[in-house]
């Protein structure tokens, strides 16, 4: 495998990264041994004019941001691009999971509840959805991982 430079060109699916941002920073992994499993398997990068800012591995959505640059303060939530939202769902994501590298936890939700609880705001990056940080199912580095309970589904 080559290296790319960060600003080089426009990424592939096989693997190369590039653009700004911590989804594009080859410094930033996408797999934490301290966290578990996230997001492995093939990958389908998603992008938002012409960066790549995750990847579809599976049903879900996976980035890999960091939570002093890239989390809502007011309200605490974590948002995703709209039209990335849309494009994850098209190729058969129904959750989106948030790495912080910085504390390693990794949040998730399901698209279902994104759309359902979620708000949609524009702070001069395009159109954004975001769900207040208490509605994300958060794992912490050393946790095992745990499933949440369905109602009446168990």
């Amino acid at each position: 495998m080559t290296t790319r430079a960060r600003n080089e060109g426009p990424a592939v699916a096989g693997g190369g990264r590039t653009g700004k941002g911590a989804a594009a920073n080859p410094s930033l992994p996408l797999q934490d041994s301290t966290v578990g499993v996230f997001c492995q398997g093939a990958r389908v990068p998603i992008r938002v004019a012409g960066r790549v800012v995750g990847y579809v591995q599976g049903d879900a959505f996976c980035k890999t941001v960091r939570a002093s640059i890239h989390r809502l303060r007011v309200p605490p939530a974590w948002a995703v691009d709209a039209q990335s939202l849309a494009d994850a769902e098209s190729l058969g994501a129904r959750t989106v999971e948030i790495r912080d590298a910085e504390s390693g936890c990794v949040y998730r939700a399901d698209i279902a509840l994104i759309r359902r609880r979620g708000f949609e705001f524009d702070r001069g990056h395009g159109v954004q959805v975001g769900l207040a940080l208490a509605l994300w199912d958060c794992q912490r580095p050393g946790e095992p991982a745990a499933a949440q309970l369905r109602l009446l589904g168990v």
